[in-house]
C-alpha cells in the first residue's frame, strides 16, 4: 500500500535535510583544511593574497574593497616618502606612508562594510580552489584585524591601500592630480600679456562675444584657478592619444611599480611629469589643438551670448562665460608652451576623455585605453572619425598611426616588441 503524501513529503524533507548537512559538513571540513593550510605555510598565504588582488583589480564585484579616491589622493600627494638617502630601505619608506595616511583611512565602521563586500564576492566568485583559499586568505586577514581593534597598523589595511592606489594610477587620477598640483603659472606675468591682448584685438573680441569683465588681473586669476581644477575642460581621445601611450607605459615602468609598492618620491614625480611634457609636445604643440579649441571657444561664448539654457542660474553662466573667456584669451595671448590652462585641459583628457564619451565611440575609447599601441584599432578609429566627418580628429588618429608604426619599426630594428604601456568637448560646461 503506498504512502500517503504527506509522508512522502515529510519523507522527501528529511532525506534533503540530511543530504545538505552532510554538504555542509564537507564544505566546513574543506574550509577548516584550507585555512589550516594557510596558516602552516606563509608562502602559501602570500600566494594566496596575491591571487586574491588580481581578483580585486580585474573583478566588478571587488570594485569596493577600495578607500575613496578622493580621501587618499591627496595624503598620498602630500606625504611623499622620505629621501632614499634618510632611509635607502624601501621597505621603511613604505612602511613611513602607510603610517601616515592609514589612521585617516582606516576604521571599525569601514572594516565591517569591508567584511560585507568580502562575504558578498566569495557568494558569487570562488570557483576552484585558487579562489577559496585567496577569499580564505583576505577573510582570515581581515578577522585577526577586527580582533585586534581594527587598528590601522594591522597588515589587512595594506589591501584596500594597495588597491587603491594601483586604481588611481590605472585610471590616471593620481598622474593627473598630481600633475594639475604643480601647474605653478606666474600670475603677474599672464596678467601682462593679458593686458596686452586686451588692449588689441582680443579685447574687441571678448566684447563681441559678450564678455563684459575684462580686467586683465581677475582673468589671469581664473585662468589659473581652471587650469588646475580637476573637473574642466578637455579634450576628446584623439586630442590625448600620446598622453595615454606614455601613461600606459609609465604605469608598465619601474617607476610605476615603485610608486604603489614605496609612495611618490622624487624619481617618481619626475618620471609622471615628463610622461606629460613628452606627451603634451605631441599631442599639443604639433597636433593643432589650439587652433580648434580657439575656435571651440568662441562658438561656446556665441551660444553663452544668444542662447543661454533657461534652466541654468545666472551666477553658474557668469561663471562658465568666465571660464571660457579664459581659455580663449589664454590661446591668443600666451605661448602654447607657456599656456597652463591648456596644459590642464590636457592633462584632464587622460581621465575625462574615456569617462565622458558618445555611445558611439566608446568602442574604440575602450580599446585604445587598453592597447594604445595597436595599429588596427587606431586604423579603426581614424575611419570611425573619417565617416562621421570629424576629418581634423581623424587625421589625429592618422598621425598618432604613424607614430606607433614608427615605433613598432624601431623596436623591430632593435629585436623588441614596443611596450604599450580632437573636436574639443567641454567637460563641465
Amino acid at each position: 500500500m503506498s504512502k500517503d503524501p504527506k509522508r512522502r513529503r515529510d519523507e522527501a524533507r528529511r532525506r534533503f535535510e540530511q543530504r545538505s548537512s552532510r554538504e555542509r559538513s564537507q564544505a566546513e571540513r574543506a574550509i577548516a583544511a584550507a585555512v589550516e593550510h594557510l596558516a602552516s605555510d606563509p608562502e602559501a598565504f602570500a600566494r594566496a593574497l596575491r591571487h586574491f588582488s588580481t581578483l580585486a583589480l580585474t573583478r566588478r564585484e571587488l570594485a569596493e574593497l577600495r578607500f575613496p579616491h578622493e580621501d587618499l589622493l591627496d595624503g598620498f600627494l602630500d606625504t611623499p616618502p622620505p629621501a632614499a638617502a634618510e632611509v635607502p630601505d624601501e621597505g621603511a619608506r613604505r612602511a613611513h606612508v602607510r603610517a601616515a595616511l592609514l589612521p585617516r583611512l582606516a576604521s571599525p565602521p569601514r572594516l565591517d562594510a569591508l567584511g560585507r563586500v568580502l562575504d558578498r564576492a566569495r557568494k558569487r566568485l570562488v570557483e576552484d580552489d585558487e579562489d577559496l583559499l585567496a577569499f580564505l586568505a583576505a577573510e582570515s586577514l581581515l578577522a585577526s584585524c577586527r580582533q585586534e581593534g581594527a587598528g590601522a597598523g594591522h597588515a589587512f589595511w595594506e589591501l584596500p591601500f594597495d588597491l587603491t592606489v594601483t586604481d588611481t594610477l590605472l585610471s590616471g587620477e593620481l598622474p593627473v592630480a598630481l600633475f594639475l598640483r604643480r601647474l605653478e603659472p606666474d600670475r603677474e606675468a599672464v596678467a601682462a600679456a593679458f593686458a596686452r591682448a586686451l588692449a588689441g584685438a582680443a579685447g574687441g573680441d571678448l566684447l563681441a562675444l559678450g564678455v563684459t569683465e575684462l580686467d586683465p588681473g581677475a582673468l589671469a586669476a581664473a585662468h589659473a584657478t581652471h587650469a588646475a581644477a580637476l573637473d574642466g575642460y578637455h579634450v576628446q581621445l584623439d586630442g590625448a592619444l600620446h598622453l595615454v601611450l606614455e601613461h600606459q607605459r609609465f604605469v608598465a615602468s619601474p617607476d610605476g611599480d615603485r610608486l604603489v609598492r614605496v609612495g611618490l618620491g622624487p624619481a617618481e614625480e619626475a618620471a609622471l611629469l615628463e610622461v606629460f611634457a613628452r606627451a603634451y609636445a605631441q599631442d599639443v604643440l604639433e597636433g593643432g589643438l589650439p587652433r580648434e579649441l580657439d575656435a571651440w571657444a568662441v562658438s561656446r561664448l556665441e551660444a553663452l551670448r544668444d542662447r543661454p539654457d533657461p534652466r541654468v542660474a545666472a551666477e553658474d553662466v557668469a561663471h562658465e562665460r568666465e571660464r571660457c573667456a579664459a581659455l580663449l584669451l589664454g590661446l591668443r595671448a600666451l605661448p602654447p608652451a607657456d599656456d597652463a590652462l591648456l596644459r590642464g585641459v590636457h592633462a584632464r583628457s587622460l581621465v575625462l576623455a574615456r569617462r565622458r564619451v558618445a555611445e558611439d565611440e566608446l568602442p574604440f575609447v575602450i580599446g585604445l585605453s587598453a592597447r594604445p599601441d595597436d595599429p588596427f584599432t587606431i586604423e579603426e578609429y581614424e575611419r570611425f572619425l573619417s565617416a562621421k566627418g570629424d576629418l581634423a580628429r581623424a587625421r589625429r588618429a592618422r598621425r598618432f598611426l604613424e607614430h606607433v608604426r614608427a615605433l613598432r619599426r624601431a623596436a623591430e630594428g632593435n629585436g623588441a616588441r614596443p611596450a604599450a604601456g580632437a573636436e574639443p568637448a567641454a567637460g563641465g560646461a
